[in-house]
């Protein structure tokens, strides 16, 4: 008799069977452009402003970087070419003459 109540808790307790999941995944391409340049010799050095601009000669301050050879831009558009140039900056918040311009276009996807 214990068996045969146990079998039927079991076979009306039992958790139900999940139904097939369907998942569906998206592939997320991340860019970025990244800038080099060389380093200014200053002793006065403190830091560099980075512009940048959607139009050649158009470009505003963007971002503010610390002492380095380098930046990262992450929030970049695909399909969207920007433009850039950069300021060293002394400890007197004087800005150096503008450096070269240059161009970075983001691939799509």
């Amino acid at each position: 008799m214990k068996k045969i109540l146990l079998l039927f808790l079991l076979l009306c307790f039992r958790p139900s069977v999940a139904a097939t999941t369907t998942a569906s995944f998206q592939l997320v391409v991340v860019h970025n452009v990244q800038l080099s340049w060389t380093q200014s010799n200053s002793p006065n050095l403190i830091g560099y402003n980075v512009y940048r601009g959607l139009q050649s000669g158009k470009e505003t301050l963007y971002y503010k970087i610390g002492v380095g050879a380098g930046w990262t831009d992450t929030y970049v558009d695909s399909y969207t070419t920007y433009f850039y140039y950069l300021t060293a900056v002394d400890s007197s918040s004087q800005e150096s003459v503008p450096s070269n311009e240059t161009s970075a276009t983001v691939p799509g996807p």
